[in-house]
């Protein structure tokens, strides 16, 4: 037995023993060979109570239901943390064992009428990683005893045993995932899987480990089965809804067969008509039918399940288990592009529908088909229909839509989808007749009536119900609940309203004679279920309860009990909800009822409950540490079952609560001493739109408090603006580190804001310096264009920047819009005239003078090139939206369709009448719309024209003398154009009406959902204004070259802008407030309800152009910093303060220092500027921040061959001075400043570094890939020899055709040299080794490296700390390793991603004394003590 491994198969809590034996025999010796052999079997676990908190409650019933009344059952439930810490521990041993996990779908009969869901999915799922689970059909006590061979659990659990047998036993070296699970479904019902053509497979992995890597790649669990549950439970009679399959709109919309590729069938009908309950057979029908399904029900009190976006996902995921196609191109994109789960919704449905799922093939005869439950709820139904409108699928797709009469939808549907591929139907009367009476007589059947009594009664309750299904549910309700005889229901019926909301008034009235205790619960379970933003589970309403009412004994009877034919507990999801949304309406209009849920106090007591989880204890330190990746929404729920709820609403609760004091200080406290848990928890979710939302919440918060005192008012806005500002600049350090949000993050914020003033000092380490108090709106500074050339065009998508330079050579250069990192250059070949990025942002085409070309931006490569029309240069070109075609305008004013599928280009010119003496010539600007169907034309004297590029026709004529050129609003196509004399006009297509501010703006754009207009001036100046009344809301002027080209990022966060060799990216506050999360396609209504919140007032200006700094030195004490800047100041900084102590002299505002070095014993400074000018100062410090400085040399050595200076560094005694240029390295004498003598290497392509020798004072080292040499200070003469000392080490090999670069640190006891070696070129690689400095002498031939850290991914090295080497990782961590040969890496705390600055090399140092020294936005920042910080382990 030994030998073979071990299946268990375990029911109930026997499950938990099986866990408990195998963790015993893992730390038994005894037991070995055991825990050997059940490590490499399974185990199944049918029923089994995996959750400590749950299972610990439901204890006594479950065993009572399974082995009867025992004396150990009462003393394992009141010492439930036995099973608790089973749960805990068994996470620990679990990794390598294979799991499966089954849950019962229906509740079990526990006596007494009575029957409950003992083990739900939540409790009997445990979420691990190599877990399968689904679901059986049965209840607790059935799902383990099969009544025949043929029941489906059977056959699932049989089906998984052969399949173990052959993986486990009969191949025992071939991995599980290697071979075909059984057919298993993961978060949905069994019918969505079995039999319903679901060709998801199974086939090549298993269903639980896709479902949970689709949540990863979608960002969210799609949880849209547990609303088919729901209304499939409310159709009591199996054969119920026949009558839809009948109508022949149904059968054309059902059909395969025919010309129209997608059909549409909208049933629409009044409201509890029953529409949502007719989809959910409608669906069930399709699945029985082996048909490929998707569905989704709109729910209104479900916030983020209401926007396109969250429809858009769970079709995603639902078409992923059924396409494997599908899934793995789905994988694919997520691997090598933008990630799924952050695509704008634009983005999303080309890249994701049109571009991948349309383009799947599946049989010749098969359709798809969608069902769409009540779209009058989705946020936005008229941009979804558009959406639905445009499908154009390789594999028909029929969709069926229900919705409630509006006209709104009705004119959407007309105006969107094509009349022939359309069919409506109205919901009568006479159709549900048949349906309401077999519901009628289903539930009355169990009345002690006659037969013929029983159809008198349906025939009444049908004929009353004027069509409307719920009412009928109701009323058998209330004759089953109150009718004792026949002349009882006949009373019953005659009492009853024939109105709805007679209907609910009498409910309540009924509820009013209970006793107040019993009235207090129903007020706030109402409240609670009518005004949440998502359906609660019942775990989440007792938490919600909790505060208010302490534990309820049953939250499930106590819902029937007090609210009865108003709310439903589903029993297999625990969702508590609104029998029918009509409800809801109820409630909140009727306030003459005691039972009356009055909105504003709902939402105020759900925003205290919300804020009061942060309060909780378990939230005093990270929680993030204790979470393994992914972090599912249970995980976090595990910790509270409110943490998921709480951060994804309260905010919404805020905005919509009625502020009071006690309101007020439940926020204050909160942010206070809890915010910084919610802001992990953001990040623990990956979801950090959540603090916009958050930031939304308290501004609203702010607007509703007037009489606000100063002090509460100051924090609630300061951190309204903290939370706008973290997510751009910190957000990628907060989703991959979210505990470092608490000590790390809060030290690099300015000092001013909040977060800064609050928790900035609350860490080990402190920051200093960089000047920022306040938030600043540049993100980064890019310098682009080197050597006298300028940028002239840009683009942005999602992911890539591509800006192209001013050269002949054409080349555009490629970013990283996130880390502002340099990717690649691809070259045109000629100059580049226009450039437009795809929607996807996978593709780029360029228009030279003579040519065009598309290129992949992922590679590079060029895969498409085509010729000009008739020799003309590109003007302007932009690719259609599905990316199929690219449309161009050329210089001889020709319009040009290239279409990219055949290779085709179509030409054509434009026709107009002449006008006599006038000649127009090439336009000045040239744009098109967002669609690439209209361009708008500016010529120097003439009117703008827009003409429409399919038809070849002009169709509007805009007022302008000299303009210089236009942009469309991408939500309405008005146009803005620029005029020769700085005027900004704004021309509405709609009324024809010309609005003109006088402006100094010669560039202009809009922002992606058309709500903001940005213009740049000549004098650097950008202004945000309203794109419709032209309002001013914001101003830039940090720096003052000329504009000469903006851009927004695809989601209207960000704004790029081009001037001469830079590009910038700024993040003002009113982007983004206005952006808080791309829930539809345009996001106008978003965007105008967060503008009319964002300050009204303009920013005070900023401070002028700052200039760069271009290279720093430290003092040998470490107190002190001297920086060399682009304007040519050379300025010495106070490493304690980070502040700058003044400019000790300068080289003249022309030029740049290139080269600094400090003596070290201090009193000499020397540096060199781009002109090869050297200046040698003395200095004197005549108190602590005061120093004297006295210019002892000024001279030019004469221009080197080689160009720059690329190092300087001062002997031991002060007197000489080394100057490294390329290949050739001259010694001087400081006195006269004159030289003494040169030497000259062969290998000139390499940049070799000289360092002091840590042994001998009068030597220095010379250090290049392969050799090294040591030579003395006294006339450079070389110690070692012609061949000098070889380094031996396998990049003297592996590099030996690369140029490299080379620095070299000795550490502070002289016993190692470290050493950094990095590969010149773009995306440079750089490698590190340490080396014994003792052996750097005369008589040495080789020299073996000590110890390396090539498995590191390493960014820089930045110097060394005592003994140690301190690195930069490519993850912007400072790290720690020492020079010993067996020591780790200690990672100690990170730059925030908003210090890259752009392609300019990172200035980094390590002072003596162990601070971190960064130059960043021409400013010096100084962490303090960040050595200190220990942060585990760098992993390899």
């Amino acid at each position: 037995m030994a030998d073979a491994p071990i299946i268990f198969v375990s029911h109930s809590m026997g499950g938990l023993v099986v866990k408990k034996a195998y963790m015993l025999a893992v730390h038994d010796s005894t037991y070995v060979d055991v825990a050997s052999s059940m490590s490499r079997g399974a185990m199944i676990f049918l029923g089994t109570p995996h959750r400590g908190s749950d299972s610990a409650a439901k204890l006594h019933t479950i065993l009572s239901a399974t082995i009867g009344s025992k004396a150990f059952i009462e003393e394992l439930k009141s010492k439930s943390s036995s099973i608790t810490a089973i749960n805990e521990d068994f996470r620990h041993y679990a990794k390598d064992l294979t799991l499966w996990s089954f849950y019962e779908s229906r509740p079990t009969s526990i006596g007494a009428g009575r029957s409950a869901l003992l083990v739900d999915r939540d409790s009997a799922v445990i979420g691990y990683e190599n877990e399968g689970s689904s679901q059986i059909e049965g209840d607790h006590r059935s799902i383990c005893k099969f009544e025949t061979r043929e029941a489906p659990g059977y056959k699932t659990i049989r089906n998984l045993l052969l399949h173990l047998i052959e993986t486990k036993v009969c191949a025992l070296a071939k991995p599980i995932s290697d071979t075909a699970p059984p057919p298993l479904n993961d978060g949905h019902p069994p019918e969505y899987t079995t039999g319903s053509g679901a060709k998801f497979a199974g086939a090549s992995r298993r269903p639980s480990l896709a479902a949970k890597q689709l949540s990863e790649i979608l960002g969210q669990q799609d949880t849209n089965g547990e609303n088919l549950l729901f209304f499939r439970d409310n159709r009591v009679v199996e054969d119920s809804c026949k009558w839809i399959f009948h109508k022949q709109s149904f059968k054309w919309w059902a059909d395969t067969k025919g010309t129209i590729a997608s059909r549409y069938l909208w049933l629409y009908g009044p409201p509890a008509a029953g529409k949502s309950v007719l989809a959910s057979a409608i669906i069930d029908q399709l699945l029985s039918e082996n048909k490929t399904t998707a569905f989704y029900f709109f729910r209104r009190n479900n916030v983020t399940g209401r926007t396109t976006r969250s429809f858009l996902l769970s079709l995603i995921a639902q078409m992923s288990m059924h396409s494997l196609e599908f899934y793995e191109k789905l994988v694919e994109i997520d691997a090598q592009q933008t990630k799924v789960h952050s695509m704008p919704t634009r983005v999303l449905w080309q890249k994701v529908f049109v571009d991948t799922l349309f383009e799947t093939r599946e049989s010749v005869d098969s359709s798809w088909y969608w069902v769409i439950d009540a779209l009058d709820e989705a946020d936005a139904p008229s941009e979804l229909i558009s959406l639905l409108g445009k499908i154009n699928s390789e594999t028909p797709i029929n969709v069926f839509i229900t919705s409630r009469v509006g006209m709104d939808i009705k004119r959407s549907i007309q105006t969107f989808i094509p009349k022939q591929a359309m069919r409506p139907e109205q919901i009568e009367a006479a159709d549900t007749k048949a349906d309401m009476a077999a519901h009628a007589r289903h539930e009355l059947e169990s009345l002690p009536f006659e037969s013929n009594e029983i159809d008198e009664i349906v025939h009444l309750l049908v004929a009353k119900s004027q069509g409307i299904f719920l009412w009928v549910r109701f009323a058998v309700e209330e004759i089953l609940a109150t009718a004792h005889s026949l002349e009882g229901v006949y009373e019953a019926l005659e009492a009853m309203p024939s109105e709805m909301a007679s209907f609910f008034e009498q409910i309540l009235d009924g509820m009013s004679t209970m006793r107040d205790s019993n009235k207090r619960i129903a007020k706030a379970i109402l409240g609670n279920t009518v005004c949440a933003m998502r359906p609660l589970r019942t775990v989440e309403l007792q938490a919600a309860l909790h505060p208010t009412f302490g534990r309820l004994a049953s939250l499930d009877y106590t819902i029937k009990q007090v609210c009865p034919h108003l709310i439903k507990v589903d029993e297999s999801s625990g969702l508590v909800q609104l029998i029918h949304e009509t409800v809801r309406e109820f409630l909140l209009q009727n306030k003459d009822s005691e039972f009356h849920v009055d909105s504003f106090q709902a939402h105020h007591h759900l925003t205290q409950v919300c804020l009061g989880v942060w309060a909780e204890d378990v939230f005093s330190s990270p929680i993030s540490s204790s979470l393994q990746r992914p972090r599912s929404i249970p995980q976090l729920n595990a910790i509270h079952p409110l943490l998921h709820y709480a951060a994804t609403s309260w905010f919404d609760h805020l905005q919509n609560a009625a502020m009071d004091k006690v309101l007020e200080q439940a926020i204050c406290d909160f942010l206070r001493t809890s915010v910084l848990a919610w802001v992990e928890v953001a990040g623990l979710l990956g979801n950090l739109t959540l603090l916009t939302a958050g930031a939304l919440g308290l501004e609203a918060a702010m607007t509703q408090s007037p009489l606000i005192s100063y002090v509460d008012k100051r924090l609630i806005s300061g951190w309204a603006v903290d939370l706008v500002r973290i997510a751009p600049k910190y957000g990628r350090n907060i989703v991959t580190y979210p505990f470092s949000i608490h000590k790390l993050l809060p030290p690099f914020c300015p000092i001013k804001t909040q977060i800064g003033s609050q928790f900035g000092s609350a860490g080990e380490i402190s920051v200093v310096g960089g000047g920022h108090r306040h938030w600043d709106d540049c993100l980064a500074h890019i310098t682009v264009a080197r050597e006298g050339e300028l940028c002239k065009l840009f683009v942005c998508g999602s992911e890539y920047l591509a800006v192209t330079l001013s050269g002949s050579k054409g080349i555009a250069v490629i970013y990283d819009t996130e880390t502002c990192q340099e990717l690649r250059r691809i070259c045109h070949g000629e100059r580049i005239t226009a450039i437009h990025m795809n929607i996807t942002g996978e593709y780029i085409v360029t228009g030279g003078l003579r040519s065009m070309r598309i290129w992949r931006i992922k590679t590079g490569d060029s895969v498409a090139q085509v010729l000009n029309p008739g020799g003309s240069r590109c003007l302007a070109a932009a690719f259609r939206p599905d990316s199929k075609s690219v449309v161009a305008f050329t210089s001889n004013d020709t319009i040009a369709t290239w279409d990219l599928r055949h290779d085709t280009a179509k030409e054509s010119r434009l026709e107009r009448m002449a006008v006599e003496g006038k000649y127009r010539g090439s336009p000045w600007g040239v744009c098109f719309d967002k669609d690439a169907t209209m361009v708008s034309l500016a010529y120097k004297g003439w009117p703008i024209e827009i003409w429409d590029i399919d038809r070849v026709e002009l169709v509007e004529t805009v007022p302008a003398q000299s303009p210089l050129g236009s942009c469309f609003n991408p939500y309405n196509n008005d146009i803005y154009g620029m005029d020769h004399d700085s005027t900004i006009l704004r021309y509405d297509v709609q009324t024809q009406a010309t609005t003109q501010i006088r402006l100094e703006a010669h560039v202009a754009t809009c922002n992606p959902s058309g709500t903001l207009l940005v213009t740049g001036d000549s004098n650097g100046v950008l202004k945000i204004f309203t794109a419709d009344t032209m309002e001013l809301l914001y101003k830039i002027d940090k720096y003052t070259d000329i504009i000469t080209g903006l851009c927004f990022s695809p989601d209207g966060t960000k704004l790029y802008d081009i001037r001469s060799s830079h590009c910038n990216v700024w993040i003002p506050e009113v982007l983004l407030v206005s952006v808080r999360e791309d829930s539809s396609v345009s996001g106008i209504e978003s965007e105008h309800s967060a503008i009319n919140r964002t300050t009204s007032s303009i920013p005070p200006e900023s401070s002028s152009t700052m200039a760069e700094i271009t290279t720093l030195t430290c003092d040998a004490t470490g107190s002190f910093i001297c920086c060399g800047k682009s304007n040519g100041g050379v300025l010495l900084y106070h490493t304690q303060s980070g502040r700058a102590l003044q400019q000790l002299y300068t080289h003249g505002s022309t030029f740049d220092v290139r080269a600094l070095a400090w003596s070290a014993d201090g009193s000499t400074i020397v540096s060199v500027d781009s002109s090869q000018r050297f200046i040698v100062s003395r200095l004197k410090q005549i108190s602590t921040t005061k120093w004297v400085c006295e210019r002892l040399q000024d001279f030019y050595p004469g221009q080197s061959q080689n160009g720059a200076v690329k190092q300087l560094l001062i002997s031991a005694d002060g007197s000489r001075l080394l100057a490294s240029f390329r290949g050739t390295h001259k010694l001087l004498n400081l006195d006269t400043g004159e030289q003494m003598c040169e030497r000259t290497f062969e290998a000139t392509d390499n940049v070799p570094f000289w360092l002091q020798s840590p042994q001998f004072p009068e030597q220095i080292i010379y250090f290049d890939l392969r050799v090294a040499r040591v030579f003395s200070w006294h006339a450079l003469e070389d110690l070692t020899g012609p061949n000098g000392v070889a380094l031996d080490h396998s990049l003297a090999t592996d590099w030996g055709a690369k140029k490299v670069r080379a620095f070299a640190y000795s550490t502070q006891d002289k016993k190692s040299i470290v050493t950094e070696w990095s590969t010149i070129e773009r995306n440079a690689v750089m490698r590190s080794n340490t080396w014994n400095a003792a052996k750097f002498n005369a008589a040495s031939g080789r020299i073996h490296e000590s110890s390396n850290w090539y498995d590191l991914r390493l960014d820089r090295l930045v110097g060394v700390y005592r003994n140690q080497a301190v690195f930069l990782d490519r993850d912007l961590w400072v790290c720690s390793s020492s020079c010993n040969a067996s020591t780790e890496t200690t990672r100690h705390f990170y730059m925030p991603m908003d210090w890259l600055n752009t392609s300019e090399e990172r200035l980094a140092a390590m002072t003596r004394s162990g601070e971190f020294v960064y130059a960043q936005h021409g400013e010096l920042i100084v962490v303090k003590c960040g050595m200190r910080s220990n942060q585990g382990l760098l992993e390899q």
